[in-house]
């Protein structure tokens, strides 16, 4: 025996509607709820990623600059970045600016 079952056999007509309008309701608020907490952990997921994937490329950013500025002191003529120094760079503004999202 369901819920809304049980409503017909025991309520007043008018008591009966106003229930199942309050029911229809809740369960659309319900859904609603869901909805907004799957949105919300994709979103937190989404930005997680986004975070680590920029401290990753500003980690390899620095190790290179490093690694440069060794070569400079060793070979001082050399003043071109190392292409990929400049790849890294515009990954990096890239990620900022328009973020993957799939």
């Amino acid at each position: 025996m369901s819920y809304t079952h049980t409503l017909t056999m025991t309520l007043a007509a008018d008591v009966r509607v106003a229930t199942e309008h309050r029911l229809k309701s809740l369960e659309a608020d319900l859904t609603k709820a869901e909805q907004a907490h799957i949105e919300h952990t994709i979103a937190a997921r989404y930005h997680k990623v986004k975070l680590l994937e920029r401290q990753k490329l500003l980690r390899k950013t620095t190790q290179v600059k490093r690694q440069l500025k060794g070569t400079r002191k060793s070979y001082p003529h050399t003043n071109s970045c190392s292409p990929w120094l400049l790849t890294s760079r515009t990954q990096t503004q890239r990620e900022w600016t328009h973020p993957n999202i799939y």
